[in-house]
C-alpha cells in the first residue's frame, strides 16, 4: 500500500497503524485517548492545529470555504481569509509536543501530503536531521523515532488525496539535548519536488518549534505548560527576529519584539513579552524558519 512505500522510505522499524477513512467519516481517535484526536474531523490533529495556529473547534477556521488541511500544507495562513492556491501536490512536517495529563512525554512528527492523481505518483522519498555542530551532514531521522507509526488517507474528492503519517519521537527530553535541530522530509510527486523542514530550538531551556505566521514566526512550546485547552500545551507567542550572525553551523537570531495572539480558543500568555532578547539558533538560517525551500 502507499502508506507502507512512505514508512519504509523514511526507515522505520515501528509497527504500522493503516487508518482508513472516507470523505464523510471522521476519526475521533485511534486508541482513545490518543495524541492524534481530531475534534473537529478536518483530518488535522488537534495538536497540529495548535502548532499551526488553526482552531480545533472548525474545519474551516478563517471561514473561507478551503479547509484547514488544505492551507496547512499550503502555507497559505488558514487564519486569514485569502485565495487558495492552484490544485497542485503539497507536503510539509510539523511537530507537536505532548499532552498534559497524558502520562506521556513523547513528541510527534507529523507528515502531510496532498497529492492529485496517482497515488502512485511519489517517485522519490527521504528524511533526514540537521545539526549545527556537524553541518553538511545528514543523519538518519529514524535515530529520533519510535514505534508505532500512524497512517491516514482521504479521498477528498476534488481537492485531491490527503495522507497523513504521524510518527512518535523521542521524549522532549531527548530532543532538548539535540536541538538546536531541523527536521527535514524531501519528495517528488507528480513530478514537482517538495521540501519541507521543521526546526526544533532550546530557547531559554524550553523545547519548541518556530512556525511561519503572517511575517512573524509562532514559538510553540513542545512541552506540557499548566492549563491549555484540551490539555496541549499553553505556550503559544508571536516573535519578531533579527539576525545577529552567521555560520556554518546555522545562524543565530534575537527576539526583538515578543506578543502574542488568541487562537484555537487559547487564551494568549501574558509571559510572551518576556522572551524579547532571546538567542535562538537555527540551523539553515532562514530557510529553516520559512520551513520549505
Amino acid at each position: 500500500m502507499f502508506g507502507k512505500l512512505i514508512l519504509s522510505l523514511l526507515i522505520l522499524t515501528t509497527t504500522i497503524v493503516w487508518v482508513w477513512e472516507p470523505t464523510s467519516q471522521r476519526i475521533d481517535a485511534v486508541d482513545p485517548p490518543s495524541p492524534l484526536v481530531d475534534s473537529d474531523g478536518d483530518f488535522l490533529p488537534d495538536c497540529v492545529e495548535y502548532a499551526a495556529l488553526t482552531s480545533a473547534a472548525r474545519p474551516d477556521s478563517d471561514e473561507d470555504s478551503v479547509p484547514d488541511f488544505v492551507e496547512v500544507v499550503q502555507r497559505v495562513g488558514p487564519r486569514r481569509e485569502g485565495v487558495e492556491l492552484p490544485l497542485d501536490q503539497e507536503m510539509r512536517i510539523i511537530v507537536t509536543g505532548p499532552r498534559t495529563g497524558s502520562g506521556s512525554d513523547t513528541a510527534w512528527m507529523h507528515l502531510l501530503v496532498r497529492i492529485v492523481g496517482s497515488m502512485q505518483s511519489m517517485s522519490t522519498f527521504e528524511s533526514w536531521l540537521d545539526l549545527p555542530w556537524s553541518p553538511g551532514v545528514q543523519f538518519p531521522f529514524d535515530m529520533l523515532s519510535l514505534g508505532p507509526a500512524v497512517f491516514r488517507e482521504r479521498d477528498a474528492g476534488d481537492e485531491g488525496r490527503w495522507l497523513t503519517v504521524s510518527v512518535p519521537l523521542a521524549s522532549t527530553e531527548v530532543l532538548r539535548a539535540f536541538a538546536p535541530l531541523n527536521i527535514h522530509v524531501r519528495s517528488t510527486i507528480g513530478g514537482r519536488t517538495l521540501h519541507s523542514l521543521v526546526p526544533l530550538i532550546d530557547a531559554a531551556g524550553e523545547l519548541a518549534t518556530l512556525v511561519p505566521f503572517d511575517q512573524r514566526f509562532a514559538f510553540h512550546s513542545l512541552e506540557p505548560q499548566p492549563g491549555g485547552d484540551g490539555g496541549q500545551p499553553n505556550r503559544v507567542c508571536l516573535f519578531d527576529l533579527s539576525e545577529v550572525s552567521s555560520g556554518a553551523g546555522g545562524t543565530v537570531f534575537e527576539v526583538v519584539h515578543a506578543g502574542c495572539e488568541d487562537c484555537n480558543e487559547v487564551e494568549c500568555v501574558s509571559t510572551c513579552a518576556n522572551s524579547v532578547g532571546w538567542i535562538i539558533t537555527v540551523p539553515d538560517g532562514f530557510d529553516g524558519l520559512t520551513g520549505s525551500y
